[in-house]
C-alpha cells in the first residue's frame, strides 16, 4: 500500500515537471512578424562604428553575430 502511494506521488511530480517544462518554452508571438529594421551607419573609424537603428515593437530580428558593443 505504501509503495503505491509513493509511486503515485512520483508520477504526479514527474507530470507536473513535464508540464512546467512545456509551458516554459518560448512560443512565437502571433503578432510579431518579421519587420524591416531601419539601420543606418552614422560614422565609423578604426575603433568604432556608430549605427542609428529603429526596431519596431514585437519585431523579430534575424540571426546575427553578436560583437562587443554598447547600446544606448
Amino acid at each position: 500500500m505504501k509503495s503505491i502511494v509513493v509511486k503515485s506521488i512520483v508520477a504526479a511530480a514527474l507530470t507536473i515537471g513535464a508540464v512546467a517544462a512545456l509551458l516554459a518554452q518560448e512560443h512565437p508571438i502571433s503578432h510579431g512578424t518579421s519587420a524591416a529594421i531601419d539601420a543606418r551607419l552614422v560614422t565609423e573609424n578604426e575603433f568604432v562604428q556608430i549605427y542609428r537603428m529603429a526596431i519596431p515593437a514585437h519585431a523579430r530580428t534575424p540571426m546575427h553575430d553578436v560583437t562587443p558593443r554598447v547600446v544606448v
